[in-house]
């Protein structure tokens, strides 16, 4: 292994065996890395860039805000100019993320499942093989994933019931009256 550097500034750092080799400069914000051939970097807050291959399936994205673009394992292109419109395919858990003109509106579905955004965070609409609900925050909303987990909250955060882990031994019940009893 060899490492090298003038921190904060920059410091580099390599190792053969582990295929690494490694940037960092004007600690914390900039990294570029290969690692057994994946590439990843970035210069916080405003540029993101990877390049990384899954059990034969190439995947790429980069950023340079306000703007994105990036390939997924499946081949297929997404693109867009935060916040005026775009979709993200396979990010931040989600099959599929679409937006315009956002907080106006926004759609993510995943699993099966879907969640539609107007006006986030005061309007949104779920639902899907697994899971269903609706939230008019910070007023009423719901949410349940079948079998699994339910919530609830009324004039948000003062009034929660949650249900969770149903599908275990031992399911739990919250319930809280903000500040008074939880």
């Amino acid at each position: 292994q060899t490492e090298w550097g003038l921190r904060p500034l920059f410091y580099w750092t390599g190792n053969e065996r582990d295929a690494l080799e490694r940037l960092e400069f004007l600690y914390p914000l900039g990294k570029y890395e290969v690692k057994e051939g994946d590439t990843k970097g970035y210069l916080f807050p405003l540029s993101n860039y990877r390049d990384q291959e899954f059990d034969g399936k190439k995947k790429w994205d980069f950023q340079f805000f306000p703007f994105f673009i990036g390939e997924n394992e499946k081949g297929e292109d997404y693109y867009g100019v935060f916040p005026f419109f775009g979709t993200l395919l396979d990010r931040y858990g989600k099959d599929e993320i679409r937006f315009f003109l956002w907080p106006l509106y926004g759609k993510s579905t995943g699993e099966g499942d879907w969640t539609t955004d107007v006006l986030w965070p005061f309007f949104s609409f779920t639902g899907g093989e697994r899971k269903k609900g609706f939230r008019v925050w910070p007023f009423y909303g719901q949410k349940e994933e079948f079998g699994v987990s339910s919530s609830e909250f009324f004039l948000w955060p003062i009034f929660v019931n949650r249900r969770k882990d149903l599908d275990t031994d031992d399911p739990m019940r919250e319930w809280a009256i903000f500040p008074f009893y939880i």
